[in-house]
């Protein structure tokens, strides 16, 4: 390949990918499984069908993110995002806008919540990698959520002031009277 590398560079192969380059080939594997579901129903159907990808596209789709986390400097990477649309595979499969995901740094919780607006980020990409392009973790997306402050249950008041006199009680410290419940 060094034999050939004059005459590449004069037709303007790079050396390396530049940062949009990967972003690119997300946003084109989106396409690409979209453009590949038929043409079938009205034309906002025809924008949300979309085909998973296959284990090729996803392996590929999974080293973009890897690459754009480990390849490109951080302040380049959070300004390249700010301008543009980063895509990532979902635990299904198919292409989604990395914003509307988030990844699973709270095994626990995982089984629990509901995802109101969001999507598991495929498990082949890395947390890491994950919240380099813009994808939000399960805890930051449970903490503000506006749908999972009002989905949490608050006790009722007596059982509150026991909880309080207990863990009082446990430090030394002792509640009396207090009127109401």
């Amino acid at each position: 390949l060094d034999l050939y590398a004059p005459m590449l560079r004069a037709l303007g192969v790079r050396e390396k990918f530049a940062p949009e380059d990967f972003v690119r080939s997300l946003a084109s594997l989106r396409k690409k499984s979209a453009a590949n579901t038929g043409q079938r129903g009205g034309q906002q159907q025809q924008q949300n069908q979309q085909r998973p990808l296959d284990s090729a596209q996803l392996e590929l789709a999974q080293s973009m993110c890897r690459l754009l986390y480990q390849s490109v400097d951080p302040v380049e990477r959070d300004e390249l995002l700010r301008r543009t649309t980063c895509y990532a595979p979902d635990a299904d499969g198919y292409m989604v806008r990395a914003r509307d995901l988030v990844y699973n740094d709270e095994p626990d919780w995982a089984s629990s919540v509901k995802l109101v607006d969001k999507r598991f980020v495929h498990p082949v990409v890395s947390n890491a990698a994950a919240a380099a392009i813009g994808v939000l973790s399960l805890r930051d997306y449970y903490l503000a959520s506006q749908a999972a402050c009002v989905e949490i249950p608050c006790p009722a008041p007596h059982v509150l002031k026991s909880i309080t006199a207990s863990l009082l009680a446990g430090h030394g410290y002792y509640v009396t009277g207090g009127g109401g419940n």
